[in-house]
């Protein structure tokens, strides 16, 4: 019994000596905090960029009069659109049920929604996924051509979306290889002919616009081409509503699996989406319109108040600024109108109008703009400038143009957004020279010159200006030397004046802050050495009643 009270005793001390320690460092704890409360903050910060909720977009693909891939079985007909929202439904439900996760959905109804309506609503949103719900068919082998593939960012520009959709790629396909699915990986296609469509980096584009144009906006987008309606056993899958909830659940578990989300019961609430309650009409559009012609486009329809938004399918052929067509260039194109009403309600898209644009035919003419003499090479350099008969202000001319001077050089150059084209010659002496100028036309140019025309440069040394040297620094002298008698000590070299900086608001600011950092480093080293010395003199004096 005795024993047992000491020892007792001996662990209510020891117990003490060490909450009285632990008390000391939260005290310390709580003091560095105070003094750099920019830890805290960026503590919290860092909280607040965790909770950050990811954000999905789904989309069902085709919609409204587009029913995508249809096939008929026994009388019955199958279209890929009811299968899509089917499955987007399917993931929305099981996506949902995760924490920290919001979840829109491009459409809620079964309406006509353009590819760039679809990408852009993604970007309104802040979306950090755009997965876009597709259903494959094919006339080779349809008993044998089956299965799961999706198709992703070809990797051109910003490739990390390529890296990361190729990784959502293999999480979704070997989940839905239990279901019964085949894996048949990813693909990508790219636009090599359509420089129109290339990315800001040069590289070619993604054909597929949902894709290129979530590369433009830095979000990771794929179509996922769940099955073959053309294969039997395909189809009898997505027929069976019990695969299809399980297909949509197991693409949401691997969306889920991505981003590192949880199922706690936490959900967050999530947007109720509503369709606009009337279509979108796009007022009438003449099917043929020339180079620089300016015609103003009209829409109706879609319900509250959102913006009508027009946009041209080339931008090489035709430019829209505002509500306004502006014709610059020569072949077909498609007009099409989407109308937003914010991130709760579907966009509306109607269009894809398709108009001709008609260029012209029209001559070249070239004039000698200035002539130098540079007597370092003992050359002439001509500038000329070109310009076509014909030639529209709105519309400059997009191909290359080639003077060739006989006996001599052949430069190119092409016309600038204002229309200009000048071309930069050399000639080895004076004299009278003949040049021919052609012109080839761009993939879609607005103009065409079937014949070359001739000119005559005159390069008279008495119209010739001299080019003005470019200034050049003065050379530094050199300052001379003083020899010192050796009877004479060399007197100790004076020190130059100190420039005095100017003193500025920034200047002083900087000072304020460099001299308050230094404070606070000494305050937290004396705090950090009053602590210790306290839990020694604790220690010390706890040892002292011990041996009492």
């Amino acid at each position: 019994m005795i024993s047992f009270f000491k020892r007792n005793g001996k662990t209510r001390r020891g117990t003490r000596r060490r909450g009285a320690l632990m008390i000391l460092m939260a005290v310390l704890a709580a003091m560095l905090l105070t003094a750099n409360p920019g830890a805290a903050a960026a503590g919290t910060q860092g909280q607040e960029n965790v909770n950050k909720p990811v954000v999905i977009m789904l989309d069902a693909g085709h919609g409204g009069s587009d029913p995508g891939a249809v096939r008929t079985v026994g009388g019955v007909e199958y279209a890929e659109r009811a299968f899509n929202d089917a499955l987007m439904a399917a993931c929305y439900e099981r996506l949902t049920q995760y924490d920290n996760v919001i979840v829109y959905r491009t459409r809620v109804a079964n309406n006509h929604i353009s590819t760039y309506a679809r990408a852009t609503y993604a970007h309104n949103v802040g979306a950090d996924l755009f997965l876009s719900f597709h259903i494959n068919s094919s006339d080779y082998k349809p008993d044998k051509t089956r299965g799961a593939s999706t198709i992703i960012p070809c990797g051109n520009y910003r490739k990390e979306l390529m890296t990361r959709t190729a990784q959502l790629t293999d999480k979704i396909l070997k989940r839905l290889e239990t279901v019964g699915l085949k894996n048949n990986g990813y693909t990508i296609r790219k636009l090599e002919d359509a420089a129109y469509l290339n990315y800001p980096d040069g590289s070619a584009g993604d054909y597929y616009e949902v894709i290129r144009m979530g590369v433009n906006y830095n979000i990771p987008s794929l179509i996922l081409e769940t099955a073959f309606i053309t294969n039997d056993g395909d189809l009898a899958m997505l027929n069976d509503k019990t695969k299809i909830a399980e297909i949509g659940a197991q693409v949401a578990d691997a969306i889920a699996d991505m981003f590192s989300l949880r199922i706690t019961g936490n959900t967050l609430p999530q947007p109720v989406q509503t369709a606009q309650t009337s279509g979108v009409s796009l007022g009438s559009v003449p099917k043929t319109l020339k180079l620089g012609d300016v015609y103003p486009l009209t829409a109706s329809g879609g319900s509250g108040e959102g913006e009508y938004v027009f946009t041209a399918s080339n931008k090489h052929i035709a430019r829209v600024e505002g509500n306004n067509l502006i014709i610059i260039g020569g072949g077909a194109f498609r007009v099409t109108v989407t109308r937003y009403e914010g991130e709760t309600t579907t966009p509306r898209s109607a269009g894809n109008t398709n108009v001709t644009a008609q260029g012209v035919t029209s001559g070249i003419t070239g004039e000698l703009a200035k002539l130098e003499y540079d007597s370092g090479t003992g050359t002439y350099r001509a500038r000329v400038n070109v310009k076509l008969d014909k030639q529209v202000e709105l519309a400059p001319p997009q191909g290359t143009v080639k003077a060739a001077v006989k006996g001599g050089e052949t430069v190119t150059g092409n016309f600038s957004e204002a229309g200009e084209c000048v071309l930069e010659m050399a000639f080895s002496g004076p004299g009278t020279y003949e040049c021919t100028l052609s012109y080839t036309s761009g993939q879609y140019d607005g103009y065409t010159v079937p014949n070359p025309a001739g000119i005559t440069l005159e390069v008279d040394p008495e119209k010739a200006a001299t080019p003005t040297p470019a200034p050049t620094e003065a050379p530094t002298p050199t300052p001379e030397t003083t020899e010192v008698p050796e009877a004479t000590e060399t007197p100790a070299p004076t020190e130059a004046p100190t420039a005095v900086p100017v003193r500025t608001e920034k200047n002083e600011s900087n000072r304020e802050a460099e001299v308050s950092f230094g404070m606070l480093e000494i305050l937290m080293c004396l705090l950090v050495v009053a602590v210790i010395v306290t839990v020694v003199l604790v220690i010390k004096l706890a040892s002292r009643k011990k041996r009492r």
